[in-house]
């Protein structure tokens, strides 16, 4: 999947739980991010299909023409087609043909590995057609899977930070203090609902593995996602460790493969953090960890 960054540049002043799901409870921090669609429906979520008057003449800000299947209603739920709603995400959206009995009543999309879904994705009462990235299946260009669910279009971030803020090296263990106060934001996680201000260390894997990359100890709300490279794809992703607002991934690495993790907040956040960085062992298999470091 593709991730919508914005890496190298200057730094200097700034721009501007758990893994996003397609349910959200507002008003809480630690909430997932929900899809929610314009308009009005039956759920209390808004939900508007567009109308064939000015559809047709309207193209995405990706340039795609209406009705395509899958369109970038970023900028305005009236760009998707008759028939179709705008399903957003968080800072996410897509367009979406409603009312399918099964994935064959979806269009086939125009490129990349996803394949249609049927299914009421936003929890409006009312059927999706989307497309489906929940095994790892790249989604078309210029698309990112939110929630690894659902293939959708991601705002650019303002950008203009260094990527990466730091090298880190390969020491394993090692606990990092940083401050994302006065940064730029660089990065669009799929989780967390919204982000501000983001640091960007590199990190390469001395050994094959299963490494821990978390925020323990920091004193606001943390997101955390790992890159596999400046401008590349989200490996992970993560919000809040259950009931706690600071966050933790786990990535497989090979020996050599260097990673961006990214460490950024749930709605603009700013301040001191920790990075603690951590092996498990072997890659994918459960193992002690290296230090006392982990919050197991």
């Amino acid at each position: 999947m593709l991730l919508a960054t914005a890496c190298p540049g200057d730094d200097g002043a700034p721009a501007d739980g758990t893994t996003t799901g397609a349910t959200s409870t507002t008003g809480s921090s630690d909430s997932t991010a929900g899809a929610t669609t314009s308009g009005s429906s039956s759920s209390g979520a808004d939900s508007t299909s567009t109308s064939s008057a000015g559809s047709e003449s309207s193209e995405s800000s990706t340039g795609e023409p209406p009705g395509s299947g899958y369109g970038d209603c970023l900028d305005d739920p009236m760009l998707c087609a008759p028939g179709e709603v705008c399903l957003s995400f968080g800072p996410f959206a897509v367009c979406s043909e409603q009312g399918c009995r099964s994935a064959d009543d979806c269009e086939m999309p125009p490129a990349g590995e996803a394949q249609p879904g049927c299914q009421d994705i936003d929890n409006d009462f009312s059927i999706d057609c989307y497309l489906d990235c929940s095994n790892g299946e790249a989604c078309p260009d210029g698309m990112t899977c939110v929630g690894t669910t659902v293939c959708v279009w991601a705002p650019e971030p303002p950008g203009g930070g260094e990527c990466p803020d730091e090298d880190v090296g390969s020491v394993v263990p090692q606990m990092l203090m940083g401050d994302n106060t006065g940064l730029f934001d660089d990065v669009i996680q799929t989780c967390g609902g919204g982000g501000g201000e983001d640091s960007l260390f590199m990190f390469t894997a001395p050994d094959d593995g299963t490494y821990r990359f978390d925020t323990a100890g920091t004193g606001f709300d943390t997101t955390l996602s790992v890159l596999d490279m400046c401008g590349g794809n989200e490996l992970a992703c993560n919000d809040d460790i259950g009931m706690v607002l600071t966050s933790q991934v786990d990535v497989d690495l090979v020996m050599g493969q260097s990673v961006i993790v990214v460490v950024d907040s749930y709605n603009g956040l700013t301040g001191p953090f920790n990075l603690n960085i951590d092996q498990r062992g072997l890659m994918g298999a459960p193992g002690p960890w290296s230090s006392a470091m982990s919050n197991d």
